[in-house]
């Protein structure tokens, strides 16, 4: 009798649970609960709830952010990766350039690229875009003016 038997009875659960993890599996069935969810179809044994309760850990979409070391607050150093400023000045502010060699040429190529994207997709450059609005602007207070003094 297998009732009598304690290792019989504990062989005889383990298998039982072993063919209906497997059975739930193939189901796309959570194997602890036998709820269906998106992490099951996916191919998850388990549902969303019993993969966090199986890792002992909070339910956390975003981890926490460690402040970064303030780099900002040493003088002299790029602010991006605390390297030595580069000599020069910039190539339209006419200012010291407070970032070192090579975060500085990454910054030219990502602008050369942003500047090329918008051109392809409007015709002409961002400048070019504010400058024609600033003389539309411009235009039209100027006629609004007239309109004024004519009246």
């Amino acid at each position: 009798m297998a009732y009598k038997n304690i290792e019989d009875r504990q062989a005889y659960q383990r298998q039982y649970m072993k063919d209906r993890r497997d059975l739930y599996r193939k189901l796309h069935l959570c194997t602890e609960c036998g709820k269906k969810d998106a992490y099951t179809m996916a191919g998850h044994p388990r549902c969303f709830d019993h993969t966090h309760y199986r890792h002992n850990s909070p339910i956390e979409y975003i981890p926490e952010q460690k402040p970064k070391e303030e780099l900002k607050d040493t003088e002299g150093r790029c602010h991006l990766c605390g390297k030595p400023y580069m000599d020069g000045v910039g190539k339209w502010t006419g200012e010291p350039i407070k970032l070192c060699e090579r975060c500085y040429q990454n910054l030219c190529k990502s602008s050369e690229k942003g500047r090329k994207a918008y051109r392809e997709r409007h015709g002409e450059t961002w400048g070019q875009t504010q400058y024609n609005r600033f003389q539309r602007k411009k235009e039209s207070q100027n006629s609004e003016k007239s309109l004024r003094l004519s009246i």
